[in-house]
């Protein structure tokens, strides 16, 4: 894990030893003195947020009932409940994944309002012509049911045999939400990594630190 600053949306935070909570309201919990009966306050809850560069196979949670390898035991080594994924990754899909003890920076950094900007480099299937690039900038109709994405900012970055490289510039993060903007302009990823999150960037953090 590199030590970095973290600008989300405007609010810059400091990743350890410790971060102010985003709400501006430090956490604080109440209980007993066992000595005394007399309720006490804890002291506040830093935030901290990691950086992973998550590889293909790995979950996103804590545990899997199906025995696969999981993010948490991956990335850190501190109490695993505690960690919440600020937009996950399918096992499917590598690149940058943040990691934060604070469950408001997670509303804060994944709603749409907030409007942080997630980039992603996707390998899609065919040589995609501009009409179906616009539809991916204008907005599609997503699976599922999940209705229709925001505009993206999309940038052709090139071609190989058959296939199209793009990165691609989104503000929300519905399930899956770039495989199925590909589906449906008729294409399909072949290969998935978030580059950044804000001003955060897998950029120098090796695949799998």
């Amino acid at each position: 894990m590199s030590s970095i600053l973290i600008s989300l949306a405007g609010k810059e935070r400091r990743r350890q030893p410790g971060l102010k909570n985003p709400t501006g309201t430090p956490p604080s919990g109440r209980a007993s003195d066992p000595r005394t009966g007399r309720r006490v306050t804890s002291a506040p809850v830093e935030t901290i947020v990691l950086a992973y560069n998550k590889p293909v196979g790995l979950i996103t949670t804590h545990d899997d009932e199906l025995g696969r390898k999981t993010v948490a035991p991956a990335s850190c080594g501190r109490k695993r409940h505690k960690w919440h994924a600020i937009g996950r990754l399918d096992a499917d899909t590598d690149g940058l994944l943040l990691l934060t003890n604070d469950g408001a920076l997670v509303h804060h950094a994944t709603h749409p309002s907030s409007k942080v900007p997630k980039t992603y480099m996707a390998l899609c299937r065919g040589i995609l012509q501009e009409e179906q690039i616009q539809q991916l900038r204008e907005g599609v109709e997503l699976t599922g049911g999940l209705g229709t994405s925001l505009p993206a900012e999309i940038v052709v970055e090139g071609f190989e045999e058959n296939a199209t490289l793009l990165r691609i510039t989104i503000c929300e993060g519905k399930n899956r939400q770039i495989r199925r903007m590909l589906l449906a302009i008729n294409s399909q990823v072949l290969t998935l990594t978030r580059l950044s999150i804000g001003d955060i960037s897998i950029e120098n953090i090796d695949s799998g630190r």
